[in-house]
């Protein structure tokens, strides 16, 4: 597991998956991602997916600087808790 990247899916998740939603997993999981500091809980499962997809074809260590410091601001507000 890395501190950035798509979370990792649950075991019945994994079941719906097709070969699209796949791709998810050519990275290593993370703890925080794009999906979590942009959109969490407020946009279908086809959204994350167009997100996760986003951050794998730009992933570099200046976009993963920045989710962190999102991160951060993510938990001190408590915006998108669910």
């Amino acid at each position: 597991m890395s501190i950035v990247g798509p979370r990792p899916p649950i075991a019945e998740e994994y079941a719906l998956y097709d070969d699209r939603c796949r791709l998810r997993l050519a990275v290593k999981p993370g703890i925080t991602g794009l999906y979590q500091v942009t959109a969490r809980s407020r946009v279908p499962f086809s959204q994350m997916l167009a997100i996760d997809l986003d951050y794998i074809e730009r992933r570099s260590i200046r976009l993963d600087v920045a989710i962190m410091l999102r991160t951060i601001a993510v938990m001190v507000s408590g915006r998108g808790a669910a």
